[in-house]
């Protein structure tokens, strides 16, 4: 019987290296570089000078952008894309803001979303507001609005409107006089008083003038001869 033949396999040491090398750089290849670095607690995201600055217990905010969400403290699934975005809000939610200044002025308005620089800019506390364009719903203060197109309402204070489009703020003119509804009625009560009333119509319809003469009178003149009538 023949012995057992034992092999031993030698690795040399320089190839061991090269593995040790090659696997250990292989993930790190595969990632951009430099790293991210934007990545904060809360699953929030921000990239930008003062980005995201005041945070406290905010989630699922992203702020990419010079100041761009930055008062936010308590605010959470806003999303915030151009200088100054979202700049004032503190505790609003649910906003989408991308352009500059976008959305500044909100402070804790929900459900808002600004496409467009200066899109919302002003609006402070309003709700489920929609502008899509440069400057629209600019100074706009109220909730369910939707606004399409260059400073589309721009001066809207009023809620559920809804305008796809609206001359530039620097062509439009305001009108001097507003007419309200009572002067409105206050005219027309003076136009039916100075008209010929429907009862009037009839009175001078019924009644005969002095000069008419009557049937009676007619009838009279007929079957009374006159003095010069011969008589037979």
């Amino acid at each position: 019987m023949k012995p057992l033949i034992q092999f031993k396999t030698t690795i040399p040491p320089l190839l061991v290296s090269v593995l040790l090398v090659y696997f250990g750089l292989a993930p790190l290849a595969q990632a951009v570089s430099p790293p991210p670095d934007g990545g904060y607690p809360g699953s929030n995201t921000a990239e930008g000078t003062d980005a995201l600055l005041s945070l406290t217990s905010g989630i699922w905010n992203t702020a990419l952008g010079f100041q761009a969400l930055n008062h936010d403290t308590v605010g959470r699934t806003n999303t915030a894309t151009g200088v100054r975005a979202l700049f004032s809000d503190t505790g609003g939610s649910y906003n989408s803001a991308t352009g500059v200044y976008a959305l500044y002025g909100n402070i804790n308005g929900w459900y808002n979303s600004a496409v467009g620089a200066y899109a919302l800019a002003n609006n402070i506390s309003g709700n489920y507001n929609t502008a899509n364009g440069y400057g629209a719903l600019y100074r706009n203060t109220a909730d369910d609005n939707t606004a399409t197109g260059y400073a589309a309402l721009y001066r809207n204070t009023l809620a559920s409107t809804t305008q796809p489009m609206e001359a530039s703020p620097s062509l439009t003119t305001l009108p001097a006089v507003e007419i309200r509804p009572t002067a409105l009625l206050r005219s027309v009560a003076t136009l039916l008083a100075t008209r010929t009333q429907p009862l009037d119509l009839v009175r001078s319809l019924t009644t005969p003038s002095a000069t008419t003469t009557r049937p009676s009178a007619i009838k009279r003149s007929l079957t009374t001869p006159s003095a010069a009538t011969t008589r037979p």
